[in-house]
């Protein structure tokens, strides 16, 4: 069970103080880590909502930002472009605490 946050949540207890060895990657817009807006708020502090069908004058980080994960931590939003020889990213929002 997770402590401390509202319903019930479930971690696989082998992996309990088990060493973790993280990346860097950038989640899909449609990843189920964040798909509940709530759930992302309350287990991570990320704030984080798909802004493509938001008017582009209100949108925060832009038509389709996607989550970054550093670690076991939700850390920012980029928008990242995919061309024929390329891949960029930017720019990039860090989450604050």
């Amino acid at each position: 069970m997770v402590e401390g946050v509202k319903g019930t949540w479930r971690v696989d207890p082998s992996q309990l103080g088990q060493p973790f060895s993280g990346r860097a990657a950038l989640l899909s817009a449609f990843d189920r880590l964040i798909h509940d807006r709530k759930r992302a708020v309350e287990l991570f502090e990320f704030d984080y909502q798909l802004e493509m069908y938001k008017p582009a004058a209100k949108r925060r980080w832009g038509y389709f930002a996607l989550p970054i994960v550093y670690g076991d931590r939700l850390v920012g939003k980029s928008v990242a472009i995919s061309q024929m020889d390329f891949f960029m990213i930017s720019p990039i929002w860090p989450q604050l605490p």
